[in-house]
């Protein structure tokens, strides 16, 4: 293979890989994708890539699940906004799932329905820069 069609090969799977980081976020910024249809396309992509993936089915699995319950969570407190526990429970997901800055929202929004939640002070300091 010449440097050339080695070349055109990364690019192309340079490509491949930004077009599958576009659609995956843009999917989670609408807060409308499935899950297990994320991670189809990922597979999808890996395999005609030839890039193995590093997580486990397991790990897949258990992304899959926190992105349903932070889907479900998210319906709860949009039809009971005063939902304090709600917002707990979101700003814990959002955690687990790398959405830092949902979650620290999450916090501000618990402490503005709850000033008095003894909860609040873990989650700040789980959040709070290290």
């Amino acid at each position: 293979m010449s440097k050339h069609e080695l070349l055109l090969k990364l690019t192309t799977k340079g490509i491949l890989w930004i077009l599958l980081v576009l659609f995956i976020t843009a999917n989670v910024v609408l807060a409308n994708a499935d899950a297990s249809l994320v991670h189809s396309v990922v597979s999808r992509v890996t395999n005609v890539l030839g890039v193995q993936s590093s997580k486990t089915t397991e790990e897949r699995q258990r992304t899959t699940a926190l992105w349903q319950e932070y889907r479900y969570w998210q319906e709860i407190v949009r039809d009971h906004p005063d939902y304090r526990d709600g917002y707990v429970r979101l700003a814990m997901l959002s955690y687990q799932l790398a959405l830092l800055e949902e979650s620290k929202s999450y916090v501000a929004k618990i402490r503005s329905l709850d000033p008095n939640f003894q909860g609040i002070v873990q989650l700040e300091a789980l959040l709070a820069p290290k």
